[in-house]
């Protein structure tokens, strides 16, 4: 449920591709193919790790919400599931 409100705020966790310059997050839609669920977990507890990015509309860098340990494996477990069979 917290992905799905919170998350879905900024990131589309499903649903088709659009262009990137249409976003105001990265897509989540294929995360479970892109991420491993510890690093994810890890991430969202001190999205501090990496650079917020290197997209070149400055206005979409924001830093991102930190969660607690259990929502963060919660929204780790879930990201998970999130797979493209294409990929």
């Amino acid at each position: 449920m917290f992905v799905k409100s919170t998350c879905a705020a900024c990131h589309r966790i499903k649903g088709k591709p659009i262009p990137r310059r249409t976003k105001t997050a990265p897509d989540l839609i294929w995360a479970g193919n892109k991420y491993r669920r510890e690093w994810l977990v890890a991430w969202l507890q001190n999205p501090d790790l990496l650079p917020v990015g290197n997209d070149f509309r400055s206005e979409r860098k924001k830093r991102h919400l930190a969660l607690p340990v259990d929502q963060a494996k919660a929204a780790g477990e879930f990201l998970a599931t999130r797979k493209d069979p294409r990929i």
